[in-house]
């Protein structure tokens, strides 16, 4: 059974948070921890049951697994910044291709 973090959308009361421990647990989940910081936990339950937390308008689903970052150099950093700024030849901007 793989793991899934559910963590309540912005918007949601927390109340919602009880509500979907519950019904994870109602569905054969079996929640594996309980986070401080943020509003969610993670849960192990069959990928046949995700659907139904999919669905919900109070809960993000995400299946746990592996996080990367990606290492970026100067050069590419300032090419992407420029692309994100628009520029006039009347403003000095840094990472421009002005």
């Amino acid at each position: 059974m793989p793991l899934y973090n559910i963590t309540l959308k912005t918007e949601a009361p927390v109340e919602e948070l009880e509500k979907a421990k519950a019904a994870a647990k109602e569905n054969g989940g079996v929640i594996r921890h309980e986070y401080s910081i943020i509003k969610g936990f993670t849960v192990e339950f069959p990928d046949d049951t995700v659907q139904t937390f999919q669905s919900t308008k109070h809960v993000h689903v995400e299946q746990d697994g592996a996080a990367t970052t990606y290492e970026m150099t100067w050069y590419q950093l300032c090419g992407l910044l420029s692309s994100m700024m628009p520029c006039t030849s009347s403003e000095y901007r840094p990472f421009s291709k002005c």
